[in-house]
């Protein structure tokens, strides 16, 4: 599963992706991010994928201004990570679950 979820995001996102990248700090944030994130969804049969909050892991949408204010850094590091690691688990278990609430 490792190896297909990360294919997976190598080539949504064309970027050099491992297993502790976290896709939320790899400049996608509001609608994108949520593009991105339905698409994982529906290529690996998430379950209750309705339970995923997209503003927990992404930035929401920037205007130009915004993007180039040197807080865009900041307001990334205030969301929760959201890790290849993470979602290798999920698409393993079939079912989303928030990754501050994962055991394994």
């Amino acid at each position: 599963m490792k190896d297909k979820v990360i294919s997976f995001f190598v080539k949504k996102m064309n970027k050099e992706i491992g297993v502790d990248s976290e896709i939320n700090d790899m400049g996608y944030f509001g609608l994108d991010g949520w593009a991105l994130m339905s698409d994982f969804f529906d290529e690996f049969e998430i379950r209750n994928s309705e339970d995923f909050e997209i503003y927990s892991f992404f930035v929401e949408e920037l205007s130009f201004i915004d993007f180039m204010k040197k807080g865009y850094k900041k307001r990334i590091k205030e969301k929760n990570s959201l890790s290849i690691n993470h979602l290798i688990k999920v698409a393993e278990r079939k079912e989303w679950f928030d990754p501050i609430y994962s055991t394994s």
